[in-house]
């Protein structure tokens, strides 16, 4: 090929341009656009699991969930943790974190309070204890160490049951043990699909309203509650993929409900049917058994996380 056209059919000159082509398209039309969706109205943590929640202005996220999320488990003789589907009483138990100097975990205090009850302190067990002789087992996991008589009685005589203790759960690289624990133990241990459940005030506006009623968001136990930008139900179900501070959380799937949703929180008391049979009405899908309220995530970039931060959320 001779003249112009040979210089045109040149690599020099024609792959530049194809790259800068490519280039332009994905930023256009493939690369994920970024939104917000809303922002950060509140964020709990729930130190015991189904225990009463904390309210906090600023968490810090780790890949396996909010910090002091859910470290202590109630265990019974048959090694199952109890929550409150056995006991609904357990959200009368509530809790109160004092950190230690510069994050020491070995200088953190839970402090323990129930109606009738003296306050109990918990601790997260020292690494020095934290050896395979004092693993214990539950849920046929080795993921948990005792926390001692004192405790194991104390949540015996509130609750009514002998026999109970209270397990401090270890996550992956905490723990003097042979073992490197994998986050994906620690969470299944719990019982949960993801470590964060997110729920937006606009899916709790829409419930309330169709049950023309006022009920608690804290019932279904969220840890990230977002004030909508648009006041769409159930949109926290589409974001696959959001920033809040400096956290990234990737949607895990929607969190299906359970019979806790019945209990009031401030008073231990289950108070009928609702709201699980309305939920049933309208998120349940057909032919299905889960009833779908909040979505679980998963933290995917580690951060922190406040108060009125803005929900950026990755379209596709």
């Amino acid at each position: 090929m001779e003249g112009p056209l040979r210089y045109v059919a040149s690599p020099l000159v024609w792959l530049p341009v194809a790259l800068a082509a490519a280039a332009w398209f994905t930023v256009k039309y493939l690369k994920p656009k970024k939104r917000i969706a809303g922002v950060v109205s509140d964020l709990y943590v729930y130190p015991i699991k189904s225990c009463h929640g904390i309210a906090c202005n600023k968490v810090k996220f780790l890949s396996q969930g909010f910090k002091y999320d859910r470290r202590w488990v109630v265990i019974d003789q048959k090694n199952s943790i109890v929550n409150q589907k056995q006991k609904p009483t357990m959200t009368l138990i509530k809790t109160s974190i004092r950190l230690g100097r510069n994050g020491d975990e070995d200088e953190t205090v839970v402090s323990v309070n129930a109606p009738g009850m003296f306050e109990l302190t918990l601790r997260p067990l020292p690494k020095k204890e934290q050896t395979d002789e004092n693993l214990r087992i539950f849920a046929n996991k080795k993921v948990g160490y005792d926390c001692g008589p004192e405790a194991g009685e104390w949540f015996s005589k509130f609750l009514e049951i002998e026999g109970l203790r209270v397990c401090y759960l270890i996550k992956r690289g905490e723990a003097n043990v042979k073992r490197d624990l994998p986050d994906s133990m620690f969470v299944k241990a719990l019982d949960k699909p993801a470590p964060c459940l997110v729920i937006t005030e606009a899916s709790m506006d829409n419930l309330n309203r169709k049950l023309n009623d006022n009920l608690s968001i804290i019932r279904f136990r969220p840890n990230l509650i977002v004030k909508n930008t648009e006041p769409t139900p159930h949109e926290e179900d589409t974001w696959e993929t959001f920033d809040v501070g400096t956290v990234t959380f990737e949607k895990a799937r929607k969190c299906g409900r359970c019979i806790m949703t019945k209990i009031d929180p401030d008073t231990g008391i289950v108070t009928g049917a609702e709201p699980l049979a309305k939920l049933k009405t309208y998120r349940q899908e057909p032919g299905g058994k889960e009833i779908w309220f909040g979505a679980y995530v998963n933290v995917t970039q580690e951060g922190v996380a406040s108060i009125g931060d803005q929900i950026i959320v990755s379209d596709k």
